[in-house]
């Protein structure tokens, strides 16, 4: 593809200060230590890319072209891209290496250029994308810009898609085509979406289930003092066994005193009272909690539909609905 011919044509540019070769516009402002550095980068690219290693040769003719916009090196990078098939790349890099016209190359070179621009050119088209909102714009999902603005973009022929997002307004999509050689420009515009306006309408009042959970929690809260009540009678039976046993003028197979009797069957009672009051405010609070939830406000009636209306002469709503 004629690199080798590229190395030598830079490579006697370098040398031919005498014969005038440095009052070419290419380079201006370059000087003689930017000049090898960048000619050892190039050389270096042109052993990968005879070993067809394409992205290293990229990387490279890059990386050079950072320090020496010369139109050979951007000839090769774009040679290298063209492999890669990176064909909006290579456009770029073949435009560039063709902006001086036919003074930098050999005419061979020049020729095959030209030859590839064409050949680039009629696989390629422009999108000018404009946008005036600050809206998150994507073309064929890639972040193309974040507006307000307009973008204008090498792109392949063939169908395109853009995709636009704001937050409080419907996602714009439009797909389209390009033709080589062509620019397609697209306008994104976004609308606000359509407001369903319906009567709300909750369950129970707002604080009904409120008030159920506070009951609860009173009814959970009584069972306290009733467990401690419960604990203390029954070591009040614990204590009144231990001394009927210890009695002297008990008999052996003597029961339980009455005064036992009635402590065992206090203790009880406060025990069940203790338990029916935690599971029943266990229950209440359940039921409240369950209330607070399915009480959330929820549209009863026919839905009522307002969309704005915007146009060159006129601003306004149009409300519509079924009953």
């Amino acid at each position: 593809m004629g690199v080798r011919v590229l190395v030598l044509v830079l490579t006697l540019l370098l040398g031919a200060r005498a014969a005038g070769a440095e009052d070419k516009p290419w380079f201006a402002g370059v000087t003689k230590d930017q000049q090898k550095k960048a000619l050892a980068l190039y050389t270096e690219g042109n052993g990968y890319f005879e070993q067809d290693l394409y992205a290293d040769a990229l990387k490279r003719f890059e990386a050079a072209l950072a320090i020496w916009d010369h139109p050979a090196i951007r000839y090769n990078a774009a040679l290298s891209s063209m492999h890669l098939d990176r064909t909006e790349q290579a456009m770029d890099h073949m435009t560039q290496a063709l902006r001086f016209g036919a003074a930098p190359f050999t005419p061979d070179i020049y020729k095959e250029a030209v030859n590839y621009e064409k050949q680039l050119g009629n696989q390629l088209g422009e999108v000018e994308v404009t946008t005036t909102a600050p809206a998150e714009v994507r073309l064929d999902g890639k972040l193309l810009l974040t507006g307000p603005g307009t973008v204008t973009q090498r792109v392949k022929i063939g169908s395109h898609q853009i995709t636009a997002t704001r937050s409080g307004y419907l996602d714009y999509t439009r797909t389209f085509d390009v033709k080589a050689r062509t620019k397609a420009a697209e306008t994104v515009v976004l609308k606000k979406p359509a407001i369903a306006a319906r009567k709300m309408q909750r369950r129970w009042s707002r604080w009904t289930p409120v008030a159920v959970i506070i009951g609860g929690s009173v009814v959970a809260a009584a069972g306290l003092p009733l467990y401690l009540r419960s604990q203390g009678q029954f070591e009040d039976f614990d204590n009144q066994v231990a001394l009927d046993f210890n009695d002297p003028a008990s008999p052996p197979d003597a029961g339980l005193s009455d005064q036992a009797k009635q402590l065992d069957h206090d203790a009880r009672l406060s025990r069940a009272l203790t338990v029916s009051a935690f599971v029943v405010g266990g229950v209440v609070i359940v039921t409240g909690v369950a209330m607070l939830v399915n009480n959330q406000p929820r549209p009863v009636g026919p839905p009522v539909t307002i969309t704005p209306q915007i146009g060159a002469d006129r601003a306004g709503l149009v409300i519509s609905g079924s009953w």
